[in-house]
């Protein structure tokens, strides 16, 4: 992929599809699987994730606090830069299961300001837990031809998940991001079983911190709504006397409910059929 076809290896796909073909029977020496499911409901285990941004300037990070749905959630297209787990135009939903994972996957510089959000899951996600593949337990006979095939997968998805969670550096990242942004590009497209992410150790933070990444069919953020006019700024903070002291604070200025008027008569019922309308580029994800 790297020096030979990268868009359309037929080597490379067989080979990914004979290492993930069956693994929602797999099953591991604690007798877990490594697909795991989660939503809102209580008692999930992952009911949401956080997300961090970096900023250089002061102005950048105001604009970013009054509309987090907007510029902390997953990128635009247009400008969503390649990762581990997607390619350049893909955009796909990193996220760490503390907000001190999240800080630290960014990178960010010094003197630089990050803003960190929670972000709540709206429905269940099936998510493939990669550090599940450290722990496959295989039985059979080692006289058994299958399950000498299948020995050899479990060992190696256990060497995958070292490779897909090595640190690379940023002048490393077009070419050594390939693997596993295939990978990822392989299973999010998977139709049985139906993957919407991957959760998979912190390369920043070592221990048992996770990050997780939603594809692109899972990315949608919920927008927040305010009523019509409503003005929306950051007060940073105040002089004390002897310095400024930072303390972000976000106002939302409402402006007063309407005064209630008869409706329009509306013979053709155009209000109802425009409300329906919707632009043929819109996101249709859930």
């Amino acid at each position: 992929m790297k020096t030979e076809s990268r868009y359309f290896n037929e080597e490379a796909r067989t080979h990914l599809k004979q290492v993930f073909d069956g693994i929602e029977t797999m099953r591991t020496d604690a007798n877990t699987g490594v697909l795991i499911d989660t939503g809102p409901e209580e008692g999930s285990p992952y009911r949401g994730f956080f997300r961090a941004r970096s900023f250089e300037s002061w102005d950048a990070l105001k604009v970013a606090l009054t509309r987090p749905d907007l510029h902390l959630g997953r990128p635009p297209a247009a400008v969503a830069h390649s990762g581990r787990m997607n390619a350049r135009g893909i955009s796909v939903f990193y996220g760490a299961d503390e907000a001190k994972t999240a800080l630290a996957e960014v990178r960010p510089p010094v003197g630089g300001n990050v803003a960190v959000a929670q972000f709540k899951l709206t429905r269940r996600v099936r998510l493939l837990n990669l550090r599940a593949f450290a722990h496959i337990l295989e039985k059979g006979s080692i006289f058994d031809p299958a399950y000498l095939r299948r020995k050899e997968r479990s060992i190696f998805l256990e060497t995958l998940v070292r490779h897909m969670t090595m640190p690379v550096m940023p002048s490393n990242e077009a070419l050594d991001y390939l693997p596993t942004q295939a990978i990822a590009d392989y299973l999010a497209s998977l139709i049985s079983p139906e993957l919407d992410g991957i959760l998979f150790p912190s390369v920043q933070v070592p221990g048992e911190k996770v990050n997780v990444v939603l594809f692109h069919k899972a990315s949608r953020v919920q927008l927040l709504t305010y009523p019509a006019d409503t003005k929306l700024s950051v007060d940073t903070g105040m002089f004390n006397g002897d310095e400024w002291v930072y303390e972000l604070t976000v106002v939302e200025e409402i402006p007063a409910p309407p005064q209630k008027s008869s409706p329009r008569y509306d013979d053709m019922d155009f209000g109802r059929i425009g409300s329906n309308w919707t632009p043929p580029d819109a996101d249709r994800r859930p």
